[in-house]
């Protein structure tokens, strides 16, 4: 959407974007273009490096150290354009947006221990981002992107939809609720990123009515960016707890690796911020374990062979 602003007297210039959203540029800071459109992106990458941390940390699979960095650049990338509105800063948020996305359509659709669709789907999806990136750049179109960009959405909340159906989202009390916490984050984004652009002239008026830093509430495009940044998280942390259940009740050598052969639990920053941990207390102590109700064995079983 391009909304009309005279103001491009700030510290980037002239805007040469092909979006210009209802927040008014320059209004609370001369470095910043959209103020409040850029710094309600630090909430998504601080929770993108969070989860990179947590994956580090507990070993789990490098698919999500990338789903999760794939979200860090989507901020990072969205800070860049709304504090610019320049086009390559720009580019630098809407194409992550596609990339990020392929990235997660594959941890969805390959979640079970066994692969289903192998190298195939990797070579569709790779082949998708570029076809996305390069129509993109010649038609300048952003109805185009924002299709693009809800097909892969649309197949991301349909297949998390129907583990929910199956029961695969029961086993933990955790799950039922950090999934529907995405749904509700995702989808009230959407609605308050349409609701900024259809009313973007009353937004304005009554925005005017308020003082700094109360005015910011009413920018809804910057709680589009906390709601679907925070979404985004949730689905990936609901994935990664499925995925490492299901490694771990598979009982084979090469998934137990893949979760350290411990069981997998959720806590959470805050009551509101969950992550995946490892219980590796466990399969310590029935090592232990094991090992002491072993050794009594094998000093009888020598002390037979001396007799």
């Amino acid at each position: 959407m391009r909304f009309h602003d005279g103001n491009s007297s700030g510290f980037w210039g002239n805007t040469t974007s092909t979006l210009d959203w209802c927040e008014h540029n320059y209004a609370v800071c001369h470095y910043i273009a959209e103020f409040w459109n850029t710094i309600s992106n630090v909430p998504m990458a601080l929770l993108a490096l969070y989860g990179m941390y947590c994956v580090r940390k507990y070993g789990f699979e490098t698919r999500f150290l990338i789903a999760y960095f794939g979200l860090f650049v989507v901020g990072f990338g969205s800070w860049c354009f709304h504090g610019t509105l320049d086009y390559s800063a720009q580019l630098l948020d809407e194409l992550p947006m596609i990339y990020g996305t392929c990235v997660f359509v594959y941890c969805v659709l390959e979640d079970r221990p066994k692969s289903r669709y192998g190298w195939p789907l990797i070579l569709g999806l790779f082949l998708y981002a570029v076809v996305v990136t390069v129509v993109y750049l010649f038609v300048k179109v952003a109805e185009f992107h924002q299709v693009a960009y809800g097909l892969m959405v649309a197949l991301i909340v349909f297949k998390c939809c129907y583990h929910y159906k199956i029961g695969d989202l029961s086993r933990d009390p955790l799950q039922p609720k950090i999934f529907f916490g995405a749904l509700i984050a995702y989808l009230g984004g959407f609605a308050l990123w349409n609701i900024d652009n259809i009313f973007c002239g009353s937004l304005r008026a009554w925005r005017a009515e308020l003082p700094f830093p109360l005015d910011g509430l009413l920018e809804l495009h910057a709680w589009w960016h906390i709601g679907t940044g925070y979404g985004t998280y949730l689905f990936i942390v609901t994935n990664q707890m499925l995925r490492s259940t299901w490694l771990r009740q598979s009982g084979g050598n090469d998934s137990l690796d893949a979760v350290g052969g411990s069981e997998v639990h959720f806590e959470r920053i805050f009551g509101i911020i969950p992550y995946v941990v490892k219980d590796t207390a466990a399969p310590r102590r029935s090592k232990r374990i094991a090992s002491a109700s072993a050794t009594p064995v094998t000093t009888r079983t020598l002390r037979s062979k001396r007799d």
